[in-house]
């Protein structure tokens, strides 16, 4: 099962909180239109030439103008909910060991490594963020998806209710329909839902952590009594994302692609964008998806701005 949040916000400039609410209310309203503007999420944040997962890379993404980031957030030993992807500190930065396994004052001299890091990665001059600093990096300024790695759901929303930044929250879940664990999406407040659904065959099936129903139409039925505001589409065959797309065009909702990897986008990837980008984003855009998450944000901004999309 995967369950995680997303954040609005809007621009870099600095908002009082009046004008900062109206930029979140559109920002929603956005969102809920199938109509509107293609949005752009980060993934892991603007993390080229600073580190994934971090405050610079939120700011970045602000000042890029990006639509959202997504974030990954697990919990350590003492109940601190920090920014971090693996179970381990090693790739990252420049400490080792289970998270975990630590108190957060075990991670306060640790530094990010630069961009995905690794073992020849040179140090920053980041910490590993808090998620209370990620979201107030964040408050009234961006999008922000919410990985949860640790069975962490409820705490990170709390997190955002005690803040005040509930209103800006998307949940997602990779569940079916019909599991009583989606029981969470009735009782969610002022935050959003949306549904993450999986092709069930393909090259890359071994890879099946999303649901993944035989009927798109069925499926999208299922999930409307929740009130999702778009299905992240996962699908390793071509054609597959026009069927969920059609079928989605009949609840007037969103449609979310990932080109982080083959298996998210029938072999539709962020490299191959970068030397042709119409037959990647483009070719996406073309069957109907308006949501792209992707490792090159500035890219496909720039191609977006070049095609007036």
């Amino acid at each position: 099962m995967l369950i995680s949040v997303v954040f609005a916000g809007l621009a870099l400039s600095s908002l009082t909180p009046a004008s900062s609410n109206t930029h979140i209310e559109a920002l929603r309203a956005n969102l809920q239109n199938p109509d509107g503007d293609i949005m752009v999420v980060a993934h892991r944040t603007c993390w080229h030439e600073r580190a994934e997962n971090s405050i610079a890379g939120i700011e970045a993404c602000i000042a890029m103008g990006v639509d959202m980031i997504e974030i990954d957030v697990r919990k350590t030993r003492d109940g601190v909910l920090v920014l971090l992807h693996d179970d381990r500190l090693d790739r990252t930065t420049n400490g080792h060991g289970v998270l975990s396994q630590m108190d957060y004052a075990d991670l306060t001299d640790l530094s990010l490594k630069s961009e995905l890091g690794g073992e020849d990665a040179p140090l920053m001059e980041y910490q590993i963020p808090t998620l209370a600093e990620a979201f107030e990096a964040a408050r009234g300024h961006i999008l922000i998806n919410l990985d949860i790695k640790d069975g962490v759901h409820d705490q990170a929303l709390d997190l955002a209710r005690e803040m005040g930044v509930d209103d800006q929250i998307l949940i997602k879940a990779s569940l079916n329909p019909t599991d009583p664990a989606m029981s969470f999406a009735h009782n969610l407040g002022r935050a959003l839902f949306m549904p993450i659904i999986g092709e069930c065959f393909g090259p890359f099936t071994n890879r099946q952590r999303e649901y993944c129903p035989e009927n798109p139409a069925a499926a999208l039925a299922a999930f409307e009594p929740f009130g999702p505001v778009a299905y992240e589409i996962v699908y390793e065959s071509e054609g597959a994302l026009e069927s969920y797309e059609a079928a989605s065009q009949a609840y007037n909702r969103r449609v979310w692609v990932n080109t982080l990897s083959p298996n998210h986008a029938a072999g539709l990837v962020d490299s191959d964008a970068l030397s042709d980008p119409d037959a990647v984003w483009g070719h996406i855009l073309a069957q109907g998806a308006d949501i792209i998450q992707t490792d090159e944000p500035a890219a496909l901004k720039a191609y977006l701005a070049t095609h007036n999309k």
